[in-house]
């Protein structure tokens, strides 16, 4: 799969798992604020954990409230893959 495919098939299933954390299930767009949607920490924390469940990498919250969107987010995750391989 090449990065392109990768981060498409990323984004894909970050934004199902970002849907299921937020009070009514709808589309979502890349630059939505989480928190703007209705979403909640707990939730946030809800997303962190499939997150690491369903694409391996482990998010820190931190990171998730620095930028609270779904770009943000799938950004966070290519970066922190990228650091995994070159450590």
């Amino acid at each position: 799969m090449s990065a392109h495919e990768l981060a498409t098939a990323d984004l894909e299933r970050l934004a199902q798992i970002w849907r299921e954390h937020l009070p009514e299930e709808r589309q979502v767009s890349g630059d939505e604020g989480f928190f703007e949607s209705g979403g909640d920490s707990l939730g946030a924390t809800m997303i962190l954990i499939g997150t690491k469940e369903s694409l391996g990498v482990d998010v820190p919250l931190e990171t998730f409230f620095e930028a609270p969107t779904l770009n943000g987010l799938a950004a966070a995750v290519a970066r922190l893959r990228a650091q995994d391989m070159s450590s």
